[in-house]
C-alpha cells in the first residue's frame, strides 16, 4: 500500500528489522531510508537479505505504550504464520496485553475496554494488502467489531496473492538460503535463457 494511503487511514504498521549481510536496518516504513540502504548493500549480499519481526515483548510494549491509548479495537494482521513468526508473536503478545491495558488506559483517563484481535491474512506479497483495505472500508462504513471480524476472516480464507519472478538466480539463491531446494541450477538456467517468468502463488497459507 502507498505510503499516503497508511497514513491518511491511520493505519499502523509493526516495524521489522532487515538485515543484508553485517548491515541491520530498523524499518519504519521510511521508503528513502529503506532504498538508501538496500541500494548500499543488497548488490553484494541481496541473497542473504533476511527480516526479523517484531519479539513479543516489542508487540506487547507498542500496544502498551500507545495502542491500548489511542484505539478501543484492534485488528493486528499479520503474514501468514506459515511463513514468519510474526503471527504467533502477536498471538503470544496478545495475552500479555490484554491482561496488562486496563491500568495503562485509565492512567489515560479511559474506563472502557479493550480489545484485540490477531489475525492471519493466510497469504503473503501484496495479497497482505486486501484484508487492511476492506478492514478501511469496513469501519469507515460503521460496520460493527464482529461484522468486521467475520469478513476479514471471511477474506483471509479465500484471497489468492501472486508475484512474478524477475531473477530466477536470485529466487534461487534466496530459496536456498531459506532452506528450499525446489528451485535446481537448470532450471534456473533453462528458465533466464528462454525468459520464463514463473508465477508465484500465495493461498491459506500455501506458495
Amino acid at each position: 500500500l502507498p505510503q499516503d494511503f497508511i497514513a491518511e487511514h491511520n493505519i499502523v504498521l509493526l516495524p521489522i528489522t532487515v538485515r543484508i549481510g553485517e548491515a541491520v536496518l530498523a524499518d519504519h516504513r521510511d521508503e528513502q531510508a529503506t532504498l538508501s540502504f538496500l541500494h548500499a548493500h543488497v548488490a553484494e549480499h541481496g541473497a542473504e537479505a533476511e527480516t526479523i519481526p517484531f519479539s513479543v515483548n516489542q508487540i506487547r510494549d507498542l500496544f502498551l505504550q500507545q495502542l491500548v491509548i489511542d484505539y478501543d479495537h484492534v485488528f493486528c494482521m499479520t503474514i501468514t504464520k506459515t511463513r514468519s513468526p510474526i503471527h504467533d508473536n502477536a498471538l503470544q503478545a496478545s495475552f500479555a496485553i490484554l491482561n496488562d491495558y486496563k491500568p495503562v488506559r485509565q492512567a489515560a483517563g479511559y474506563n472502557s475496554p479493550f480489545a484485540l484481535r490477531v489475525l492471519d491474512t493466510q497469504n503473503l506479497f501484496a495479497a497482505q494488502a486486501v484484508t487492511a483495505v476492506e478492514a478501511v472500508r469496513l469501519r469507515g462504513s460503521g460496520a460493527s467489531v464482529q461484522q468486521i471480524r467475520e469478513r476479514l476472516e471471511e477474506l483471509a480464507g479465500n484471497v489468492h496473492g501472486y508475484m512474478v519472478t524477475r531473477d530466477l538466480y536470485y529466487m534461487r539463491a534466496r530459496a536456498r538460503h531459506k532452506g528450499d531446494r525446489s528451485v535446481g541450477l537448470l532450471s534456473a538456467a533453462l528458465g533466464s535463457a528462454l525468459d520464463i517468468k514463473p508465477v508465484l502463488h500465495g493461498y491459506r497459507g500455501e506458495t
